[in-house]
């Protein structure tokens, strides 16, 4: 079951559910190019799909410098993995059969798991200088509904989010020592909704919520929510940011599209051929994230193409999607 940090299509039908050139990614057995198109006008991208070695199933949740980060299927359980400039390596919670593994600053990593016996979900950090891994319970998370999910990290501060005795979810801030709520004024509050906080980029936190009807995103900076609102979107998350640009997914009536926004503007991020693709993470100008092929999941990375391109590109589709984000307090 992936988690918070995958799609809205993941949550209602599951319940909740590197900067690396391509150059790097094609030297490394497990990354495979995906041919692609030009569109006069369009970014570029260099496409790298990666697949854990033997997985069934592959998902990316994060990015940071060469290091990716996620979840894989081997067929009995979904374990997190760390990508470390193609050297992979397994990260398990204590008797996980669901692992997610989402971000990283300096030598921490945070995600969180759950197992067949108790399907209540833990947040942990992981050092990977001493190799401690520490469970985190957000003191006010109701296990019956679910628990806490640490979603992202950004020097000492982690942010993630819970849910509370209603089964509503609320988005944290966790500075090592205290939590600190976080709730999108516009949120619908009730089971299974809420807001969802996905990743932080400095002072800059992003996520999504459920205002009653639909998924908007948001990106939240010292309590002033700005929303991001794919135009013509029928539903949309923020599932990754970067400085001040962000990624995500939205739904158009027909299927989920990855995309990217950056000063206001909206581009699709599709890979070709895919049932659907969702852009996970965000590092500079690289992008990372999953897409299905029908069956199974995928994950891909995609680098900003040098003019002239001499390699595979990767068509970003929709570049013509202008929309300003409007301020709120």
């Amino acid at each position: 079951m992936p988690g918070i940090r995958q799609a809205v299509y993941v949550l209602l039908e599951r319940k909740v559910r590197m900067k690396r050139s391509t150059l790097l990614a094609l030297a490394v057995p497990y990354l495979m190019a995906v041919p692609g198109m030009v569109l006069a006008g369009t970014p570029t991208y260099n496409l790298t799909t990666l697949n854990y070695p033997g997985a069934i199933s592959t998902e990316i949740y994060g990015i940071s410098g060469s290091t990716i980060l996620g979840s894989y299927y081997d067929g009995s359980a979904w374990h997190g993995f760390i990508d470390a400039a193609g050297t992979y390596s397994t990260l398990d919670g204590p008797g996980s059969n669901h692992t997610r593994v989402y971000g990283m600053s300096g030598n921490t990593i945070v995600g969180d798991y759950n197992n067949s016996t108790n399907t209540t979900t833990h947040g942990f950090t992981y050092n990977t200088t001493t190799s401690s891994f520490s469970t985190m319970d957000e003191p006010n998370a109701n296990p019956g509904y679910g628990g806490t999910y640490f979603t992202g990290i950004s020097g000492g501060t982690v942010v993630g989010c819970y849910t509370d005795g209603i089964g509503d979810h609320h988005g944290f801030i966790w500075n090592g020592s205290n939590y600190t709520n976080v709730d999108n004024p516009s949120a619908y509050n009730s089971y299974a909704y809420g807001t969802f906080v996905t990743s932080i980029s400095g002072g800059n936190i992003a996520g999504y919520y459920f205002n009653g009807s639909t998924y908007y995103g948001f990106i939240d900076t010292a309590g002033s929510f700005t929303p991001v609102v794919v135009p013509g979107a029928a539903s949309m998350t923020v599932t990754g940011i970067s400085g001040s640009d962000v990624v995500g997914n939205f739904y158009d009536g027909s299927a989920w599209h990855g995309y990217t926004e950056s000063g206001g503007v909206y581009t699709t991020v599709d890979v070709p051929n895919a049932a659907w693709t969702n852009a996970s993470a965000i590092d500079g100008s690289t992008i990372a994230g999953v897409y299905s092929d029908g069956t199974n999941e995928h994950g891909f990375v995609a680098t900003l193409a040098p003019e002239p391109a001499s390699l595979t590109l990767l068509v970003l589709g929709g570049a013509g999607l202008m929309a300003r984000r409007k301020r709120s307090a």
